[in-house]
């Protein structure tokens, strides 16, 4: 498939775009005890997920390292865990592995998707009577369908729901706005700084390198949880070495998370020509590139 990532980039840059999301996966975490075992593993602080508030989430190894990251929403009695496809399923089982003494049961659902929605005046074209969240980690419910307000310098929504909500949204606002795909999203992302792991750069860095503290994503307050003894030390007494950053390069060849880059490692990049590279990446605290 022939994709003109130029003239992407240019109508996200400028224009209203509704973007494939497909490369998310939708995972439902439900039962009695979802919220308590949800608690003791994630960083963020599962008080705060409420039917009108989300959080990222990040869920660590005993060494602090994070080895999934994702967007978690509440929908009814339920938890959503919204996760790139590629490291759903280690998500999933690394979550599983603690939950044997829980009543918590994880599902990924397949006939739910999402879509994203960005641009500088994009809000009036979507509303259409309905009352859309209004700043970052906010979520609202329309006829079905869940938005999340995410980070950005637009106007960004991601509309969550079952696939005949998300394919009706979808025909209709193709009409009045130019359909982007995955890559042309992320770059919203990274402009925002947020991260999107993969199988490669999954258990390697502390919430603190991937800047997660100042997405609300990590509670100090909240008690204990998997690998909040190194977090918490860090965040009070250490000094990061290490910081996430923005990184623009020029490779002949395809490149991989997790490889060096001018002595930065890259979490993730996009094309945005021809051998050019934009990303983020983990860099020492002296670097800016």
């Amino acid at each position: 498939m022939y994709i003109n990532i130029k003239s992407e980039i240019a109508a996200i840059s400028h224009g209203n775009v509704i973007a494939d999301l497909s490369e998310y996966t939708v995972v439902q975490i439900s039962g009695p005890d979802s919220q308590k075992f949800l608690q003791s593993q994630l960083t963020c602080n599962l008080q705060e997920i409420t039917s009108t508030q989300s959080r990222i989430a990040a869920h660590c190894n005993l060494q602090g390292r994070v080895v999934s990251l994702g967007r978690l929403l509440k929908i009814q009695d339920d938890y959503i865990f919204l996760l790139p496809k590629n490291i759903a399923e280690l998500a999933i089982s690394f979550l599983k592995k603690y939950a044997i003494f829980s009543k918590v049961q994880f599902n990924i659902l397949q006939d739910w998707s999402c879509i994203g929605l960005s641009g500088n005046n994009i809000t009036p074209i979507i509303d259409n009577n309905m009352k859309l969240p209004s700043s970052p980690n906010t979520v609202t419910e329309n006829h079905g369908t869940t938005y999340l307000r995410e980070y950005g310098e637009m106007d960004r929504y991601i509309a969550i729901g079952p696939k005949n909500n998300i394919q009706k949204l979808w025909q209709n606002l193709s009409k009045q706005l130019t359909p982007v795909h995955m890559n042309a999203w992320l770059l919203g992302d990274i402009e925002a700084g947020l991260v999107y792991l993969s199988p490669e750069t999954s258990g390697l860095f502390l919430p603190q390198e991937l800047n997660l503290v100042d997405f609300q994503a990590v509670s100090f307050t909240k008690g204990c949880y998997l690998g909040q003894e190194i977090i918490a030390r860090l965040h009070y007494l250490g000094k990061l070495k290490k910081h996430l950053g923005k990184i623009h390069f020029n490779l002949e060849k395809i490149p991989t998370p997790g490889m060096n880059i001018d002595n930065a490692q890259l979490i993730y990049s996009v094309a945005i020509s021809a051998n050019q590279y934009t990303g983020l990446a983990i860099m020492n605290a002296h670097q800016n590139l």
